[in-house]
């Protein structure tokens, strides 16, 4: 029952962030996909270029086109690392003075309370990654008569869903030691100063591309990034991130108590 409320109570704090980041990401992805109308329409007056051509040309166009516009890295996929900040920085990891009868009359130590809503954040970025792969596979059907393969659609959604809890990990650390809002601003900082494009909508896509840089944690989102071998490097460096950094915040957090 405590833990029904506890989870009721935190869904209160962050369905508004949710619901915004919600829309950010199928704004986006619905954009990736509408714009396949416009490539097909190019395409067929002659007015793109040879490697969009080729790209074209290939069985199932539109899930070649997906995953080229928005699964590779860089790539439009990175808005799910943004809606993941977003949700990240909304949630209260200290007890607020309102809340504070509440939290005192539940059996639960600070652990337990900060990984409730670990596993809430969890929750909510993999319905924004599995959302945005079922947009694809609907919109593909039901508007180009094209074939997203749900397979297809499912693993990625995994690998999006573990690369943003990467910098979601990140969020919560950093907000154990200064306001959230301050580290959800710090977090978006660090995505436009990184020294490689994370976020990229390039239409037509490129049939080629450099391959993302070793320690790029959100290579592990790009399905061909595993197609050779297990990307280990990107794949270690996001398990920390999104592991330690609610433990970093645990700790941090426990030390305040006491």
């Amino acid at each position: 029952m405590q833990r029904r409320l506890l989870y009721a109570t935190a869904w209160r704090e962050l369905r508004a962030t949710f619901a915004a980041a919600l829309i950010l990401v199928l704004t986006v992805a619905g954009s990736v996909a509408a714009s396949f109308w416009l490539a097909r329409k190019a395409l067929s007056q002659g007015e793109v270029d040879v490697e969009w051509a080729a790209l074209a040309r290939v069985p199932n166009a539109y899930a070649s086109f997906v995953d080229a516009l928005w699964f590779r890295v860089p790539g439009a996929s990175f808005v799910l690392a943004l809606g993941a900040i977003l949700i990240a920085a909304r949630i209260p990891l200290r007890r607020r003075a309102p809340d504070t009868p509440f939290y005192l009359l539940l059996p639960l130590s600070r652990i337990e309370l900060v990984w409730e809503r670990v596993q809430i954040l969890v929750v909510l970025v993999s319905a924004l990654a599995f959302a945005a792969s079922a947009l694809f596979v609907i919109v593909g059907h039901s508007a180009f008569g094209e074939t997203y393969p749900a397979g297809r659609a499912v693993i990625a959604a995994i690998l999006a869903t573990v690369g943003s809890l990467a910098w979601a990990g990140a969020t919560v650390a950093l907000a154990s030691f200064i306001h959230r809002v301050i580290a959800g601003a710090a977090m978006l900082a660090v995505v436009y100063l990184v020294p490689f494009n994370l976020f990229q909508i390039q239409i037509p896509p490129r049939a080629k591309i450099e391959a993302p840089a070793v320690w790029n944690v959100w290579a592990v989102t790009d399905p061909a990034q595993w197609s050779a071998s297990v990307p280990w490097v990107p794949l270690l460096l996001t398990l920390v991130l999104a592991i330690g950094g609610p433990l970093v915040a645990v700790w941090r957090l426990q030390r305040i108590d006491h």
